[in-house]
């Protein structure tokens, strides 16, 4: 779950236990999962990709960049799908 005003993602297990949390981040709006992969999208200009062991990956946009990602999806082929709050 993205926590946007305190900069951090909070992980549950499906009975609501609390997992992990992933702080560091620029304002998360949105979450998306697939086999491998976490993908949060940050309102500041990124969006980050971990592994399930939290391990930041990569990072595309960078801080106040016109790439603004509100919302993302991923599809079964890895396929990676976001929303702008920009044009």
């Amino acid at each position: 779950m993205a926590d946007c005003e305190a900069d951090r993602v909070q992980v549950f297990r499906a009975d609501g236990e609390l997992l992990a949390v992933i702080v560091g981040l620029l304002y998360p709006l949105a979450v998306a999962a697939d086999a491998q992969f976490l993908y949060v999208a940050e309102r500041e200009g990124r969006i980050t990709i971990l592994d399930y062991d939290l391990t930041v990956l990569a990072q595309l946009g960078f801080y106040a960049s016109h790439f603004a990602a509100h919302s993302l999806a991923v599809d079964t082929h890895g396929n990676l799908y976001f929303s702008s709050l920009l044009e």
